[in-house]
């Protein structure tokens, strides 16, 4: 019979794998935040103190890196949206493909 917290450890291996499959930074953060947890979890349930103390040192430099590709993406949406704005206003912007361009 398998364990609840061999669950837990495969879960948090199962997180860890699809992160390092994932392209996109925001996913890819949001990912290896719940493995840090589910590998925290896991540590503490079995007295691994190795494997928690990582993943609790871990935790905080995904979250803060995290927040980092959200500024990153809000500050890209919002230049974007302002050069479509200001090419509105002079007339510059045209249609490409179904797509606006500036130019």
């Amino acid at each position: 019979m398998i364990s609840s917290s061999d669950v837990l450890g495969y879960v948090a291996a199962a997180l860890v794998l699809s992160a390092f499959y994932m392209r996109e930074m925001i996913p890819l953060r949001i990912t290896a935040i719940c493995s840090n947890i589910a590998f925290i979890a896991y540590g503490l349930a079995l007295g691994l103190a190795p494997v928690w103390l990582l993943h609790a040192l871990l935790l905080p430099m995904n979250g803060y890196r995290l927040l980092e590709a959200l500024r990153a993406r809000r500050t890209s949406v919002r230049t974007t949206s302002e050069i479509v704005r200001l090419g509105r206003a002079n007339g510059s912007v045209r249609i490409v493909r179904g797509q606006r361009s500036v130019g």
